[in-house]
């Protein structure tokens, strides 16, 4: 299903597009989602003197998203925001060295870990593909494209990457405040397993459950090992016990148990 970047107003950091006669309108103040236009709507951006017309067509709306989302910082960095900088800005999609190429098939082969790592970590299905552009944004970088081919595996760095996105946001987003700790070990357990995120459960769960290693977990959740550890440690600094004092089936349960009361609320 065919979509068109009907027009884009780079400066105000805005897009429209046209699918099926239906208009939707993209901008940076919107985090870049979809929302859905009337003609009234689109006459009003017509009259504001900044939209500039493309009829400019893409086999997916997240490949336009993306088009517009990198031609607005072409055009923003060239200054060149004449209807033909913006046409050759969208235009100048495909990679352009051997490193780019080669780090965007890395991110490609890996998308659907990434979105189950992001949603793991609380996040909807529409943050998790606001969190990729972040990423596709960071490859943007020569230095950024260095570290994923230089890693040591690739994908290691590309989810570490990951986490640094998750991390910018709830700086931003600001924290959750948390209470105090109760006291009886029971509680104080409960109470550590709701602070733990979802993939952080998830590794405890498998490590609880026997002798299995951050090696095998982490294929078992399709995840990097270096992810799982940083998990592990997380789960034993917020439950204050060893690892070694975290594997018994009691706990696997309660984090199931806790897995499954998430589920039933989402």
């Amino acid at each position: 299903m065919s979509i068109e970047v009907w027009g884009m107003d780079p400066g105000a950091g805005m897009a429209i597009l046209r699918r099926d006669g239906r208009w939707l309108r993209i901008s940076v103040d919107d985090a870049w989602q979809p929302i859905e236009m009337d003609a009234s709507d689109v006459a009003r951006c017509l009259l504001s003197g900044g939209m500039s017309p493309l009829g400019i067509h893409f086999g997916m709306i997240e490949d336009a998203i993306v088009a517009c989302r990198r031609a607005r910082r072409l055009v923003l960095e060239s200054g060149d925001s004449s209807d033909g900088g913006l046409r050759r800005a969208i235009a100048m999609q495909p990679p352009n060295s051997s490193s780019e190429r080669q780090a965007l098939a890395t991110v490609a082969a890996n998308l659907n870990r990434l979105d189950r790592f992001f949603r793991l970590h609380g996040q909807s299905g529409e943050e998790s593909f606001r969190l990729m552009l972040e990423l596709l944004d960071r490859l943007e970088a020569r230095s950024t494209r260095q570290k994923i081919l230089e890693g040591d595996p690739p994908l290691a760095e590309l989810f570490g990457m990951a986490t640094d996105v998750l991390e910018k946001v709830a700086a931003k987003d600001g924290a959750p405040a948390t209470a105090s700790p109760p006291t009886t070990a029971g509680s104080h357990r409960e109470w550590g397993l709701r602070r733990l995120s979802n993939i952080q459960l998830s590794s405890l769960a498998l490590w609880a459950d026997g002798d299995s290693d951050p090696e095998r977990i982490g294929r078992l959740l399709r995840l990097p090992a270096r992810e799982v550890e940083g998990a592990i440690t997380a789960a034993m600094q917020v439950l204050g016990a060893s690892g070694d004092a975290l594997r018994s089936a009691e706990i696997a349960t309660d984090c199931r148990q806790e897995l499954e009361r998430r589920l039933d609320r989402s």
